[in-house]
């Protein structure tokens, strides 16, 4: 394995160090080359061991892969730093098609590691130092548009009664991502989801304990509290104006009319116009469309509250449905989002959707924007909304204050230096 060391004090690349996993060390070298002229460090290895050896002895920043390896594939490689939990930044490397290296870096990226992006054979220096200088959208601090929220902890299966504890103890509350408006990047407003304040284990996210929620009948009195809270908070915070809120409706909770005027009581006693509030539901619960869905979708209209179709573009919802259904805003999901960036046909696909929900009538939101091309991107294609890593994490109430103010402070110069491609 070849160790070459920083040369270049001050330059931005010092505390970098590239190691380039590749079967044909010629390639590698390259590579590595390539970064310590740069100012950083770059080893090569062609061999898993080597890998393991260099992931605990010299905590590498960054980890180049290449997909076509003899024993052992490109994409084995990365489920194995997956299951170690590795932090390094990846950058995928290959000479195969530009769909192929698409479809890796979100394999990666739904196995929880950190993706730097692709770098297509043969090697090119600009577009290494590229990826090596961009920052992970989890370390954006200082970025007046992004957040910070306690990290999640890995946690036991938790069980129905403690869950109910949980809800009679206030442990489950809301936290809130900001929405940004495209055209401005004035805050729109906010989407909410579940946490779990959970002794010893940190905070739980709501994937770890929704699924339990609706197999064990609570799912009714999570969302009662969920919304109670949120819709509280919002009253408090923004007595007026057009700040909106958006809660999620889980499947489960379809069937449920009391679920209308419970909505409306907590609107009344939050002083609050039920045009501020949109329920979102996901395009699957959509697509199991009953006559008391059907009910409730249009009775929650009739008050006045708005809806909204989320995780749009993974699912099989027909356009009649989508007619059909009383929505006013349709979320594309963020693998739709992040796939039009990769691909000549996620762009196509990510370009017709728009254009569909906007001639429908509907706001169209992006979900899941991590970068200012990214975001640049939606705005051009007439995206209304966004929201995302990039804008901000989800975040506590007491967190936002502090996030709205940078956020005014900066957005004006910031949005006019992205939407003129000079951010």
């Amino acid at each position: 394995m070849r160790n070459g060391a920083a040369h270049s004090p001050g330059n931005s690349m010092e505390n970098c160090r590239l190691l380039v996993v590749d079967d044909n060390p010629a390639v590698a070298e390259v590579a590595a080359a390539m970064v310590q002229s740069l100012g950083g460090e770059g080893r090569t290895t062609t061999r898993v061991s080597g890998l393991l050896d260099a992931i605990a002895n010299w905590s590498p920043t960054h980890i180049a892969i290449d997909l076509a390896m003899p024993d052992i594939d490109g994409v084995e490689v990365m489920n194995m730093l997956a299951r170690r939990r590795c932090s390094a930044r990846i950058i995928i490397c290959s000479g195969m098609a530009e769909e192929v290296l698409a479809a890796a870096m979100r394999t990666a990226s739904a196995n929880g590691l950190d993706v730097a992006g692709m770098l297509p054979k043969p090697f090119k220096l600009q577009q290494l130092k590229a990826l090596l200088a961009a920052r992970s959208p989890a370390a954006a601090a200082g970025n007046p548009l992004a957040g910070q929220v306690p990290a999640t902890v890995k946690a036991p299966a938790p069980t129905p009664a403690e869950l109910r504890r949980a809800l009679e103890s206030g442990a489950i509350f809301p936290m809130f991502m900001p929405k940004v408006e495209c055209s401005s990047g004035k805050l729109a407003g906010f989407e909410t989801s579940a946490r779990w304040r959970h002794l010893p284990f940190g905070v739980l996210s709501a994937g770890q304990f929704i699924a339990l929620a609706e197999r064990s009948g609570l799912i009714a009195a999570l969302t009662e509290s969920i919304n109670e809270q949120a819709l509280s908070w919002l009253g408090r915070t923004y007595p007026s104006g057009s700040i909106g809120l958006t809660l999620r409706i889980s499947p489960a909770s379809l069937g449920d009319l009391a679920l209308v005027d419970a909505l409306t009581r907590h609107c009344e006693q939050a002083a609050l116009d039920p045009h501020r509030v949109t329920l979102q539901i996901s395009e699957a619960a959509a697509m199991s469309e009953t006559a008391n869905s059907l009910q409730l979708l249009t009775r929650l209209r009739i008050r006045g509250f708005k809806l909204s179709l989320g995780n749009f573009g993974v699912g099989y919802l027909s356009l009649a449905q989508l007619v059909r259904l009383p929505f006013s805003e349709l979320i594309m999901d963020p693998s739709l989002c992040g796939a039009a960036g990769d691909t000549a046909d996620g762009r196509a696909v990510a370009k017709a959707v728009v254009g569909l929900g906007k001639s429908l009538g509907l706001t169209v939101t992006a979900a899941g924007i991590e970068s200012a091309e990214r975001l640049l991107y939606f705005c051009e294609l007439g995206c209304d909304c966004a929201t995302g890593f990039f804008i901000a994490k989800p975040m506590e109430a007491a967190a936002l204050t502090e996030w709205v103010s940078r956020l005014r402070g900066a957005v004006s110069n910031r949005w006019e230096k992205l939407l003129s491609g000079s951010l």
